[in-house]
């Protein structure tokens, strides 16, 4: 038997040509009807033995002689696309039988694409910032930026550290510290100077903290520690002192450093 197609001006409006008002005895199973609801052309499936309630606009129940007879909407077709079945606000996809489903998103890491529309915009990052990955959460802006025309890493105020775990990091150009370099001695962690004409300039101050057995030492022959503006050894304060590995003149050879006050 041939299927019929039926068209409809409204879905369930008493007008004489709405899908509702067409005469039940007069459809049978998987005729099509097609027409406008809500200013969009939809598309309807009739399924004879369905029995389902009604659901204006997804099912609807002819008003005559309706049995079990019910319209199913199959597709609408406008500007603003709505499908029927898919659940609202929910990423959309297609499944094994190539069918659109809706799948709930789950939390993901960092997503780069390439896309000039970006899905869904958590925030946006001022310039410089970096973008930090959440195990089983949304990414989040880090506090650190990055000025790359400087090759710079700014931390935010207050209490920041650098942690380098595992092998030995080498610094080839100039690092300037404006607040604090700590060398911890819990983990027999050594500052040291390589190479030729290498140098270490404090504008302020070398501290050795109290209660630890801490020594400036010079292994190499001939080199001269140089100390300038008023200094304090053992409580006598001097204007110049020098540290040589060199013994001054009538000075027991009974040590490896000297220190020569002027």
């Amino acid at each position: 038997m041939a299927t019929m197609i039926f068209g409809f001006t409204s879905l369930n409006v008493a007008d004489g040509n709405s899908l509702k008002e067409i005469n039940g005895a007069l459809v049978n199973q998987d005729d099509m009807a097609l027409g406008i609801y809500d200013e969009r052309v939809c598309l309807y499936q009739l399924n004879a033995t369905s029995g389902a309630a009604e659901s204006i606009p997804s099912i609807v129940i002819p008003s005559v002689n309706s049995g079990l007879k019910r319209w199913e909407l199959r597709g609408i077709l406008s500007a603003d696309l709505v499908l029927n079945g898919l659940t609202a606000l929910r990423i959309v996809g297609t499944d094994s039988s190539k069918k659109l489903v809706s799948y709930s998103p789950t939390a993901h890491g960092i997503l780069v694409g390439s896309s000039t529309a970006p899905a869904v915009a958590l925030a946006v990052g001022g310039t410089g910032k970096i973008l930090k990955g959440v195990t089983g959460g949304d990414p989040t802006w880090s506090t650190v930026e990055l000025t790359e025309s400087s090759n710079e890493f700014t931390f935010a105020s207050g209490t920041a550290s650098l942690d380098v775990d595992g092998a030995a990091v080498e610094i080839t150009a100039d690092m300037t510290v404006e607040q604090e370099l700590t060398v911890s001695g819990d983990y027999g962690t050594t500052l040291e100077s390589y190479g030729q004409a290498n140098t270490l300039a404090l504008n302020e101050s070398l501290t050795i903290g109290a209660g630890y057995a801490g020594t400036i030492r010079f292994t190499a022959a001939g080199k001269t520690l140089t100390v300038h503006e008023n200094t304090t050894l053992n409580g006598t304060p001097s204007e110049y002192r020098t540290v040589s590995t060199s013994a001054p003149s009538g000075v027991p050879r009974d040590g490896e450093e000297w220190i020569v006050v002027d």
